[in-house]
């Protein structure tokens, strides 16, 4: 393997140690997220730089990671120093390891690194390439340019909606997110179907039977004493009265 590899993955594991020093000072493990982001961003980059491929590509390659890294790091470093509070997932895992969570947290910063390694090797590939097909090349920038412009968007619909006083209540409270709002209606059953019948029907009556539903029989009771409520509730039909003895 290339030396230059062998160097990015030690530039890599210096930089998320460093980022491990930083969240024992802080109480927060959210900055191993900051540093895959800029780490892979770094590396990806020295990748394109030292290499001896074409120079379309690498430019293409170049600047959509730029803009990646520094969206994604940026987002992400101004919610862990904004916030305040730990992630919840790396909360619960600090409470859950307790007197272990140091150890154990250095080596989920290093296998981070690692990952952020293997995410940016295709950029190594991309710096050596010897041609390339123009083309893909250009269809490649151009989706990249959306899907980090509607990344950003997202991003800013999602910080308007947090800073409205109304968005922080109970959740049956809080309006819903115009970034999520989408996303939730394709979840949402049709109101004609049979699932969006059922739950109009829960809604309705929460704590009894629907009227008009069919209730099955108990086994072996060849249906003989149990109500049906296939008409509603005047429908209902009473037990067969016993017969007298001796008639």
């Amino acid at each position: 393997m290339p030396e230059m590899l062998w160097f990015s993955l030690a530039v890599l594991l210096m930089l998320f140690t460093l980022a491990w020093a930083v969240q024992r000072l802080t109480a927060n493990a959210g900055y191993v997220d900051v540093a895959w982001s800029f780490g892979t961003g770094i590396v990806g980059l020295g990748y394109l730089l030292v290499g001896d491929g074409e120079a379309w590509p690498r430019w293409v390659a170049g600047g959509l990671l730029t803009l990646w890294a520094l969206r994604l790091g940026g987002h992400i470093l101004s919610r862990v120093v904004g916030e305040g509070s730990e992630d919840g997932r790396y909360a619960a895992m600090r409470e859950r390891l307790g007197a272990a969570a140091q150890p154990v947290f250095l080596l989920v910063f290093w296998a981070q690194a690692g990952l952020a390694w293997a995410f940016s090797l295709p950029f190594w590939v991309i710096g050596h390439q010897p041609d390339f097909i123009p083309l893909f090349v250009n269809l490649g920038l151009a989706v990249g340019v959306v899907a980090i412009v509607g990344e950003a968007l997202a991003d800013r619909q999602l910080a308007r909606f947090k800073a409205r006083p109304d968005s922080h209540g109970p959740p049956d409270d809080r309006p819903e997110c115009p970034a999520t709002r989408r996303r939730s209606l394709h979840r949402r059953p049709a109101p004609g179907s049979r699932r969006g019948r059922q739950r109009q029907d829960q809604r309705d009556h929460p704590q009894g039977r629907v009227p008009g539903a069919r209730v099955r029989p108990a086994p072996g009771s060849r249906g003989r004493g149990d109500i049906h409520q296939q008409g509603g509730p005047g429908d209902a039909r009473a037990p067969r009265p016993a017969a007298a003895p001796g008639a």
